[in-house]
Order: C-alpha cells, then sequence, then structure tokens
C-alpha cells in the first residue's frame, strides 16, 4: 500500500507546485496592477472602484485582474494543468490468475509519464517566464 500512496503523491504533488505557484503569480500581478492603478490617480482623477457601485463609481474587477491579463493567465494555468496531467500520471496494474483471483505478487502501481506532454508543459511555462510583460501589449 505505501508504494500506491507514495506514487499516487508524486504524479500530483507537480499540480500543488503549479497551483502555487499559480497564487504567487497572481498575488504578483495583482499587487503590480493596484500600485499601477494607485500611481494613476496622482496624474489624473478617476472614480472610486467598489464592490457595489452606485452612480458614477466603477465596480472591482471580479478575478482580482483586469480581464486582459486575468483571462490569458486562467487560459495559461489551465493549459499547464492539463499538460502536466498528461505528462506524469498513475499507471495501476492488477494480475489476474486464470481463476479470475488477483495475483498479488505480480501486481504493482507505479508512476507513468509522457515525453511529448512534458515537453509541451516544459516549453509553454518557460515561454512564460521569460516574456512576462507579453500581456500588456
Amino acid at each position: 500500500m505505501s508504494g500506491f500512496v507514495s506514487a499516487v503523491i508524486w504524479a500530483n504533488i507537480w499540480q500543488v507546485i503549479v497551483s502555487f505557484l499559480y497564487f504567487v503569480g497572481n498575488a504578483l500581478f495583482t499587487c503590480m496592477h493596484v500600485a499601477e492603478e494607485w500611481n494613476g490617480y496622482a496624474t489624473e482623477r478617476k472614480t472610486l472602484r467598489v464592490s457595489h457601485p452606485e452612480g458614477i463609481q466603477r465596480s472591482s474587477y471580479f478575478i482580482s485582474l483586469p480581464f486582459k491579463y486575468g483571462i490569458p493567465m486562467m487560459i495559461l494555468i489551465t493549459t499547464l494543468h492539463w499538460l502536466i496531467s498528461q505528462s506524469v500520471f498513475l499507471v495501476s496494474t492488477t494480475a489476474l490468475w486464470p481463476t479470475d483471483t488477483e495475483d498479488v505478487s505480480s501486481s504493482f502501481e507505479v508512476v507513468g509519464y509522457s515525453t511529448s506532454a512534458s515537453f509541451g508543459g516544459k516549453r509553454d511555462f518557460f515561454t512564460v517566464m521569460l516574456t512576462p510583460d507579453h500581456w500588456s501589449q
């Protein structure tokens, strides 16, 4: 059983790491955008950004970032999670005797991997990390 648990953990730890990086990146982009918005108040007058706007007030962002930043980031993270799920996965093999009983000595669980999905995920990840300002154009 410990082999199965360690295989499950090893196959899924990459999803946790990517989710953590998403939260860190989202917090960083949100802080940068808030700082940019506050700096904009120094040069021109703008209406307030509130949860429930009335009159000329503006509403707050639904995903904490403007859609031109938030939507591509969500698409990227979804694609990256999918590529990781295709790259590293659990393989569970159950051997059976001719009497349809399980052969415990020949059954096993291992972590499988796909190189093509792995290369695609690495390519996408490093493309985004090396070109952080491509959304601002």
